[in-house]
């Protein structure tokens, strides 16, 4: 038998060249002390943007414009498949707003997203984002 997915969306959220990271509690279930993307697991019957939208404001206090769909990555645990939608998006504000989910927080720059302890299953995908210096905040087909 097939397990069933579940969604989870996160965010990459940047501010010029940094982009921001949050710091899991150590009272948290999974991954605690780990860094991770602002968002989270999306409520029955709500949409990907109201769901992205609410989660960022519940552990950033922070208010986004969605840019574009960074990619995706996926976690196998016991009772489902968790797939993640990651986005990009920009804020102009960066006083945040912890939730109690989350210890700290940290805006650094995309090329030093590889040295930071991040949730395992984000890490590939981080170490390849930050990579793509060229691509990063820019639209396709732009120079700048």
């Amino acid at each position: 038998m097939t397990k069933p997915l579940r969604i989870s969306v996160k965010v990459l959220i940047k501010n010029k060249n940094d982009g921001l990271f949050l710091k899991r509690s150590l009272n948290s279930g999974a991954n605690a002390g780990k860094w991770d993307l602002p968002g989270g697991k999306l409520d029955p019957g709500e949409s990907l943007e109201k769901g992205l939208y609410r989660e960022v404001a519940e552990e950033t206090g922070l208010a986004i414009s969605v840019e574009r769909v960074l990619g995706t990555t996926e976690v196998d645990l016991p009772e489902f498949k968790l797939v993640y939608l990651i986005l990009e998006a920009r804020s102009e504000s960066t006083e945040v707003k912890l939730s109690p989910e989350h210890d700290a927080y940290i805006w650094i720059d995309r090329g030093e997203w590889g040295q930071i302890d991040v949730v395992p299953h984000f890490r590939p995908f981080l170490e390849n984002a930050g990579q793509r210096k060229a691509r990063f905040g820019k639209k396709e087909g732009k120079n700048g």
